[in-house]
């Protein structure tokens, strides 16, 4: 499957039509409709801002899905971005026994 047969799966996943998708990634309806037919191919602005709104951006590109949530992806950001000793004391949460 190429990238926009991808993107139109995610459209329509999304209940999208062209024109509202191509708004999510800062794009006309032609656009939209030129990606989805593979006549063009997307640039990191656009699919930065489709991933914003919600968007399996690793899926579009590889074919695969994302395998975190939201959740842990904002997770994984916040622990990226806390201080060391922050992280020994998550670290040390999520690692205790639950007795």
């Amino acid at each position: 499957m190429s990238v926009g047969e991808r993107l139109k799966e995610e459209r329509l996943r999304l209940n999208l039509s062209q024109e509202e998708f191509g708004q999510l990634g800062g794009v006309a309806k032609i656009a939209q409709f030129n990606y989805e037919k593979n006549k063009r191919k997307p640039d990191i602005d656009y699919l930065e801002k489709i991933y914003q709104n919600g968007v399996d951006i690793l899926y579009i590109v590889t074919g695969r899905r994302d395998e975190f949530s939201k959740d842990e992806i904002e997770l994984i950001g916040l622990f990226r971005q806390a201080l060391l000793k922050k992280k020994i004391i998550i670290l040390n949460l999520l690692t205790e026994s639950s007795d």
